[in-house]
């Protein structure tokens, strides 16, 4: 009888025997055939085959432990063959995987060390990492019309995990010139003025090491409201011996001034001028009888709003002594 103190690999072998007596050796004996295995290799249990594992980017890992293991080698790979794996070494049948991985889909295999070999690999599992779905639009909600508002507020829906959030806007529906901001909460009010017209808006959320997909777009527009409805003088008003007429307009919520207009054409092209800061103003310049014109808009919010729709008086100068 002998113990082997080489160690031989896993394969099959061939081994035969003879012995030394009366001085003298006997035949050999007919060969054996053996076959070393390292045993099954580990099985793979979580992350299970073509699982999709949201909002991680540094999965752990479970296989079954070998009996007499004193380490375990994993594998992890985006390409099927793993032939640029990156391997770990590990003393337990579980690891966290310590490098962050981007959102892709990746193959990982395992073997153990035991008994002064290693064993096969494990069968190829593969798994999916996504950053999960992104970040529901809020407010301003799909389609909404936003009147005196130059800087709007945005609310979305908040990711669990989420560091940080990017917000695009935009005036063209495929957000390529998108304007970005990013945001450590769910809500961010637009610190740019912007223009009336129509706007596209989308965000995306930073959570677990990856960004999710960008939402799908809301649309927005923006309106500078309705222009300051005029009061006094009453359209088509004939105004005896007032050269310095007194204009009264329907005050706008939140306005900062008013500008007004007055010409004695029809088209207001050369038409005099004047900014106030309450919805009334006494004409500061003496204006001749006749067919006069004039209109009015807000400054509210950060944007003007429309001309008023013209309205007309009629100044009479006083009879001939």
């Amino acid at each position: 009888s002998i113990t082997w103190l080489r160690s031989l690999d896993s394969d099959t072998y061939y081994w035969r025997v003879k012995a030394y007596a009366n001085g003298r050796w006997t035949g050999w004996s007919a060969p054996f055939t053996l076959t070393l295995s390292s045993g099954i290799p580990p099985a793979l249990i979580d992350p299970v085959d073509g699982a999709i594992l949201e909002n991680t980017s540094q999965p752990t890992f479970l296989w079954e432990a070998v009996d007499g293991a004193s380490r375990y080698l994993i594998e992890v790979s985006d390409e099927y063959d793993l032939d640029d794996a990156r391997a770990v070494t590990t003393y337990t049948n579980s690891i966290t995987w310590l490098r962050s991985l981007d959102s892709d889909t990746y193959y990982w295999r395992v073997k153990a060390y035991a008994n002064g070999m290693w064993t096969g690999w494990s069968a190829v599992s593969t798994f999916t990492l996504s950053a999960g779905s992104p970040p529901m639009p809020i407010q301003p909600g799909n389609g909404d019309m936003l009147e005196y508002v130059s800087q709007p507020t945005f609310t979305w829906e908040a990711i669990d995990g989420a560091v940080y959030y990017r917000l695009q806007v935009s005036d063209e529906p495929d957000l390529d010139d998108a304007q970005s901001v990013t945001s450590y909460t769910n809500s961010a009010t637009w610190r740019r003025s912007l223009d009336t017209g129509t706007y596209y808006w989308r965000v995306k959320a930073y959570s677990n090491g990856s960004w999710t997909d960008w939402s799908a777009p809301f649309t927005f527009t923006l309106s500078a409201g309705s222009p300051p409805m005029p009061i006094e003088p009453i359209n088509g008003a004939i105004l005896e011996f007032t050269p310095q007429p007194t204009f009264t307009w329907e005050a706008i919520d939140g306005a900062v001034y008013y500008r007004i207009e007055v010409s004695d054409q029809a088209d207001l092209d050369d038409a005099r001028d004047v900014t106030s800061y309450t919805n009334s103003i006494i004409w500061p310049r003496s204006l001749n009888g006749g067919t006069w014109y004039w209109r009015v808009k807000a400054y509210a919010n950060g944007m003007w709003t429309d001309w008023s729709t013209p309205s007309t008086l009629t100044l009479s100068a006083p009879a001939p002594a």
